[in-house]
């Protein structure tokens, strides 16, 4: 059996630039001694046009990855700013009901701006009347029955919370 070495094996052809261009500048900045490489260790590496497709396909494939989690982080912080408004309405009604629940009257309005998310939240309290849902309500429990409502404006977009609120009537003895 014949022992083969890579020196005996035919070579490839180069294409025609590396021939008639590439080779006999090398030659010539070796003579200049500008150049201290031979010629295998400048073919060893990557082509320019194969760098250029590699990042091309890269490019292809993270653009919708980055595009997605772009789009998950966006909403991450607008449910973030929903749930801090919810919060905050839900905070207001809490001191509004406190309020009524004190307090002798049955209608109420109240305004307040807040900073921090910046905003105006607005209160009403009224009675429920005897319609819709309750017009098979009793009478006497109908009239102790508030509906109340925070209406909340957080720039362009506005909220609405609403809760009811029954005071018995205490029975004087």
């Amino acid at each position: 059996m014949m022992n083969l070495k890579s020196r005996d094996l035919p070579r490839p052809s180069r294409p025609w630039f590396y021939q008639q261009v590439f080779f006999p500048l090398i030659s010539v900045l070796k003579e200049r001694g500008i150049l201290g490489l031979n010629k295998k260790n400048l073919l060893s590496g990557f082509m320019l046009a194969e760098i250029m497709i590699a990042l091309a396909i890269i490019s292809l494939i993270t653009t919708p990855i980055f595009f997605i989690i772009r789009r998950s982080l966006f909403a991450s912080a607008r449910n973030r700013d929903e749930q801090n408004e919810l919060l905050v309405m839900e905070n207001f009604m809490t001191e509004c009901t406190y309020e009524a629940k004190t307090g002798k009257s049955q209608t109420a309005t109240k305004t307040k701006p807040v900073e921090e998310p910046a905003g105006t939240l607005k209160y009403t309290r009224e009675l429920q009347r005897k319609r819709g849902t309750f017009k098979n309500f009793p009478e006497e429990q109908i009239k102790n029955l508030c509906v109340q409502k925070v209406e909340g404006a957080f720039g362009n977009r506005k909220e609405e919370l609403v809760s009811f609120l029954y005071k018995p009537v205490e029975k004087s003895s």
